[in-house]
């Protein structure tokens, strides 16, 4: 899938493939023995603009995460790009999804090392009710800092042995202190 502006890739596809090798605990496996049999998507803000970023997530979940519901997974996508276009200085992103067994995990970077304030939401000032739509429609969402920045992870989970039709929402932030 390319970007419609010349000589520029919106979207990266990285295909696990059998010859990556990472290292275990115990032994040494690939990607796809560890479940991975959709490629990963990754989407950088340089290539690709908020609308971009969407459809290309809506188009992932259709194709590697039919058990998933693909609005609810565009709308907190969308939220959390958001979120890094208005609280950063630059407005930089890095989208990457990636389907594993029955997890969907969405990775958002950004340039911020300061963790998400979830505010009370304002219906006659606007605002405000990202985060908490954001908790409430994912299995998990975890804020990881790192050195530049941090990066703010919703997965959705399959429940077993029922064939999910949208996602189970656990309403849990986690927030990893370095």
């Amino acid at each position: 899938m390319a970007d419609v502006r010349a000589d520029r890739r919106a979207v990266h596809w990285m295909v696990p493939s059998p010859w990556q090798w990472q290292r275990s605990d115990t032994a040494e496996h690939s990607l796809l023995e560890e479940g991975w049999k959709h490629p990963v998507l990754v989407i950088e803000s340089r290539a690709a603009d908020l609308a971009e970023a969407r459809h290309a997530t809506a188009e992932y979940v259709r194709d590697a995460c039919p058990w998933v519901d693909r609005d609810a997974v565009v709308l907190v996508v969308s939220e959390l790009l958001g979120n890094a276009v208005r609280h950063t200085e630059r407005g930089d992103w890095i989208l990457c999804l990636r389907s594993q067994g029955a997890v969907l995990t969405a990775d958002v970077q950004d340039t911020s090392t300061a963790p998400p304030a979830p505010r009370r939401p304002d219906l006659a000032a606007g605002g405000g009710m990202g985060w908490h739509i954001a908790e409430d429609l994912t299995s998990s969402l975890d804020v990881l800092p790192h050195a530049h920045g941090k990066t703010v992870r919703a997965e959705w989970h399959a429940v077993d042995g029922w064939q999910a039709d949208r996602p189970v929402g656990r309403r849990v932030t986690r927030m990893a202190l370095c």
